[in-house]
C-alpha cells in the first residue's frame, strides 16, 4: 500500500495463488505478480514498487529483480524486502547443509509455500530431497545410496513433528548405517 500511495506501479514477486499473495493483491487497484524471470516485462510506469512474498528464496528474487531493472533501465525502482527471517535463516542454512549431506528430508504442510521451496532449493542443486508431512511417510529405501541425510523443515513445522521425524531418520540410520544431519 506504501509503495502504491507513492504512485509506483507495485510487481509482486510470488506464487499467484499463494494466499498471502492473493490477500497482497486484493488490497491494491493496480499489480502485477511475478512468478519467475520469464514473466518479468517491460512495464509502463516508470516508477516501479517490489515486494515479495514472505517465503521466496534469496536467488530467485534477486534473478527478478535483475530482470525487472533490466528491462526497466529508465524506472525508479523501489524495492522493499519483505521475506521474513525465519525464511532467510533456513534458506541460508539449507546452503550449508547441502554441501555436507547426500539427501535433504523437509518436513512441513503441502501447502507450506516455504516447506516446497527448501525441497525445490536441494533439487535444483542435484541434492535429492524428500518432503513429508510427518515421520510415518518416510520409507528406508530412499536413502540405499545417501550415506548423510540432512533435515529441515519449514518455518510453521511443530517441532514435536520435527523430532518425530529426526527420531525415524536415527532408526533408519541405525539399522543402514545412514548418518544423519
Amino acid at each position: 500500500m506504501e509503495l502504491a500511495a507513492e504512485d509506483r506501479h507495485v510487481l509482486l514477486i510470488g506464487n499467484p495463488g499463494h494466499v498471502e499473495v492473493r490477500g497482497i493483491v486484493e488490497d491494491l487497484d493496480s499489480c502485477d505478480v511475478i512468478a519467475n524471470p520469464q514473466q518479468v516485462q517491460r512495464y509502463q510506469s516508470q516508477r516501479l514498487g517490489i515486494v515479495c512474498q514472505t517465503t521466496m528464496p534469496a536467488p530467485l528474487l534477486a534473478e527478478i529483480r535483475a530482470c525487472i531493472a533490466a528491462r526497466n533501465p529508465a524506472a525508479d525502482i523501489r524495492f522493499v524486502d519483505t521475506v521474513c527471517h525465519p525464511t532467510k535463516r533456513r534458506q541460508l542454512a539449507m546452503l550449508d547443509l547441502i554441501r555436507r549431506v547426500d539427501a535433504v528430508v523437509v518436513v512441513g504442510g503441502r501447502n507450506s509455500n516455504n516447506t516446497r521451496r527448501l525441497a525445490e532449493f536441494c533439487r535444483q542443486r542435484n541434492v535429492p530431497a524428500f518432503h513429508v508431512t510427518c515421520a510415518e511417510e518416510i520409507e528406508p529405501q530412499w536413502f540405499g545410496n545417501a550415506p548423510t541425510v540432512g533435515l529441515t523443515a519449514g518455518t510453521s513445522t511443530l517441532d514435536e513433528t520435527i523430532d518425530e521425524v529426526q527420531e525415524r531418520l536415527e532408526q533408519i540410520a541405525d539399522g543402514n548405517r545412514t548418518r544423519a544431519c
